[in-house]
């Protein structure tokens, strides 16, 4: 099946058009966080991820490669090519904006630190690649227990700058992923680093939902 791929190196991002030079459009300034901590993470421990509406991404333990796929929207094995450490090296990153965000602008905000902390560059392509199908179990629409329709608006509550327990935890080697209004596409995502392979949303669910996901982790290779 085909799907878009990432391919990184080193480096200062430049993004190319397919207009030339000349004529491209000088595209607007883009937002960017307020203010943004990024330190090497030496402790160890589990990793994990959540974003909030009222303005807060954190990532914890997490490599740069990681990172990279969040900011793009892409699964783990779409982001391909790069220096070593971007595997290797792990990292907690907490930008901050200084109002709610939305998914998207959240993404083009982190590519913009990525660029500036981690000189990212890097260039879509598209390739063949062997994929999982994500669909539903129950023929009649019926959602399992353990998922639900989000009991909150979370964009709403975080506009009036509610302080809630919104976004999606992902802490594979808990085997545990839990949620508060997310939506199915965030969580196709997040579960590829667990199953190794791309996943395809074929579920037509949409809108935000509360979740728990539990699973065995994979063991850790022997030292």
């Amino acid at each position: 099946m085909p799907a878009r791929w990432l391919a990184l190196a080193a480096g200062v991002w430049v993004l190319a058009s397919d207009l030339p030079r000349a004529q491209a459009p000088v595209p607007p300034k883009p937002r960017t966080f307020e203010v943004a901590t990024v330190k090497l993470n030496t402790e160890g421990g589990g990793s994990s991820q959540r974003t909030s509406p009222n303005g807060t991404l954190t990532f914890i333990n997490n490599t740069p490669r990681n990172i990279i796929r969040n900011a793009y929207g892409l699964q783990g094995a779409q982001v391909i090519g790069g220096p070593d450490w971007l595997d290797s090296d792990r990292y907690d990153v907490v930008p901050k904006a200084n109002a709610p965000f939305t998914t998207d602008e959240a993404r083009l905000m982190l590519r913009v630190l990525l660029a500036d902390r981690f000189g990212l560059m890097a260039h879509a392509e598209t390739r063949e690649a062997p994929v999982f199908l994500l669909r539903r179990a129950k023929s009649d629409g019926t959602l399992g227990p353990r998922m639900r329709p989000a009991a909150v608006d979370c964009m709403t509550l975080a506009a009036a700058k509610a302080k809630l327990p919104c976004g999606l935890d992902v802490r594979l080697a808990a085997g545990a992923v839990t949620g508060t209004g997310v939506s199915v596409a965030q969580l196709t995502r997040n579960l590829m680093g667990a199953v190794g392979r791309m996943i395809v949303d074929e579920t037509g669910l949409t809108g935000a939902y509360d979740l728990e996901l539990t699973f065995a982790p994979e063991p850790a290779p022997d030292s």
